[in-house]
């Protein structure tokens, strides 16, 4: 994660006028390196000696958490044979990975696990989801992105069913 933070705020120093996005992800970078300090009580997870633990920049990733703290979860699931999980978005006609939204008080892997039942009939607990940072979703937005093996998976209704709509899944 240091090094996508260091590429994106390299990338926002040399451009000069940066754009709406690159602002939006290198704040979102800090916002889940803030998120996963709180959650884990411990010095930011880097690895790295010489990256600025001073406190003028925890306070900025604590503003960073607080206002670009991503707002969507998306979930890749691998199956034995190198298959992804895919969700048919009706409304949009398209083939995606389940993804969604946080809900208010709701912890990331939380909301990851959720929104898999909600869409592919799946569940998962969420000590089985692999955080791997964040990713663009396009249109500025910013989500949390999780992995896990299919092996975990649980199937406990039908696509779309406890998230009360009508879906297909397949294995792409």
């Amino acid at each position: 994660m240091v090094r996508a933070i260091e590429i994106v705020s390299s990338f926002v120093v040399s451009s000069g006028a940066p754009s709406q996005g690159c602002l939006a992800l290198l704040s979102s970078l800090l916002a889940h390196a803030s998120y996963l300090t709180n959650l884990n009580r411990t010095r930011l997870p880097f690895g790295i000696s010489n990256f600025p633990y001073s406190t003028p920049f925890l306070v900025l990733l604590s503003i960073c958490y607080a206002l670009h703290m991503p707002k969507f979860v998306l979930i890749y699931v691998r199956d034995e044979l190198g298959r992804t999980l895919e969700t048919l978005y009706v409304r949009q006609g398209e083939w995606g990975v389940p993804a969604g939204r946080i809900e208010e008080g709701e912890l990331p892997a939380a909301a990851a696990a959720r929104e898999l039942l909600e869409r592919t009939g799946y569940s998962v607990d969420p000590l089985r989801l692999i955080d791997e940072g964040v990713a663009p979703m396009g249109a500025g937005e910013v989500a949390f992105r999780f992995r896990t093996e299919r092996l975990y998976l649980q199937e406990n209704a039908h696509p779309g069913e406890r998230g009360g709509y009508t879906t297909e899944i397949r294995w792409h």
